[in-house]
């Protein structure tokens, strides 16, 4: 039977919920008040999966000690974090605590994660998936240094579909967003693909569809977008991947030249990362990956512009020395000195991410050399 006391407590945890799921900046309070419901310091919503591995981990009343371990990639290895190993498998809404956790510690290969949890009083407390699927986890949990009582177990237990809710109104809300990108792309008739926090791909323009079905350059992997050449998928997943952790609010732009387009032709995948936002899951349309073909002709240097952040001089010296030109050609040419010329290579070896000549001629090849027609 449930008291009053716990019944007030209940409303209020609905009400807050309610109020995340439509202003996403209501989670910490939320958080807040199902952690103050069920007795511990800290209440926790996490997203794991896809290529960025944890998506996002919002704590309520967080130090910058815990807040700095629950944002460390290493925190959150599977072989010893055992609220991950307790929770991976399990059904949607069932709850976890401390008996699962005792049966998992003893048979772990590291106890790196039990001594943090314990330095951070943090060991003990209950979890429950929130939504599975897609190899991706929303995990709702308490953190506390003590065990969880009868008492504390079914308020957690009940609070479990309110935040459920949540989660999944908040997912509807970001899709809404997500459709709306894909629409105003395939207007433009872009061969555009919309991919969330996830690195899923949950939508796609009819171009780019055509592209999906022929497999050239693309074809989609258990929703994920991948490259059909080895090596032009490597150099999108590493973009892929780097743009989907980025935590900047800023917005970027890279261009990638692959090979792997059924042509003689190279094209051009343009990845577009969209700003980022507090409290913001991995619902919403996180990265735009558009292809186009690269028109015969089209001036080398705007590429490199493009895919490296060159300036206008360093995307046409390094243009001219992958073409063969040597330093002292470059130098008389543009009236510098070759001392200058070393200044700029030293900035476009850090850009391009390069140490020699060699390397940056073998990197920036696709861009400058026009492929021979057959």
């Amino acid at each position: 039977m449930t008291d009053i006391g716990t019944s007030m407590q209940l409303s209020a945890l609905r009400a807050a919920f309610d109020e995340a799921a439509l202003t996403p900046a209501r989670w910490a309070d939320a958080l807040h008040k199902l952690a103050e419901a069920c007795g511990a310091p800290h209440g926790q919503l996490i997203g794991l999966g896809g290529p960025a591995a944890v998506m996002f981990n919002w704590v309520s009343d967080g130090s910058d000690g815990l807040n700095a371990i629950l944002h460390d990639p290493s925190a959150h290895d599977p072989s010893s974090n055992y609220r991950i190993i307790a929770g991976v498998k399990a059904p949607e809404r069932e709850v976890i605590g401390e008996d699962n956790y005792r049966a998992i510690i003893d048979g772990l290969k590291s106890q790196d994660y039990v001594r943090l949890a314990q330095e951070h009083g943090i060991p003990w407390g209950l979890q429950a998936n929130l939504s599975t699927g897609n190899g991706q986890i929303v995990g709702l949990a308490t953190l506390r240094p003590d065990v969880t009582t009868d008492k504390q177990r079914r308020i957690f237990t009940q609070a479990i579909p309110y935040a459920q809710t949540a989660v999944r109104i908040q997912a509807a809300l970001d899709h809404q967003g997500t459709q709306l990108v894909a629409g105003t792309l395939e207007a433009m008739h872009l061969a555009a693909f919309v991919i969330d926090g996830a690195g899923t791909v949950q939508s796609m323009t009819p171009e780019a569809d055509r592209l999906v079905s022929t497999g050239k350059p693309f074809r989609l992997r258990n929703n994920m977008l991948v490259a059909n050449n080895p090596d032009d998928d490597e150099r999108l997943q590493a973009f892929l991947a780097a743009s989907l952790s980025a935590e900047g609010n800023g917005s970027a732009h890279h261009a990638i030249v692959l090979k792997g387009c059924g042509g003689p032709r190279p094209c051009v995948a343009d990845i577009v990362v969209m700003p980022a936002r507090e409290w913001t899951m991995h619902f919403r349309p996180r990265v735009i990956v558009t292809s186009r073909d690269r028109p015969a002709g089209q001036d080398s240097a705007i590429l490199l512009r493009e895919a490296f952040g060159l300036t206008v001089t360093e995307a046409e010296i390094a243009q001219a020395l992958v073409s063969g030109t040597s330093r002292a050609s470059i130098a008389e040419r543009r009236g510098i000195s070759e001392h200058t010329i070393r200044a700029h290579l030293k900035s476009i070896f850090g850009k391009v991410e390069v140490n020699r000549e060699l390397e940056l001629a073998a990197r920036l090849r696709d861009f400058v050399a026009e492929p021979r027609q057959p």
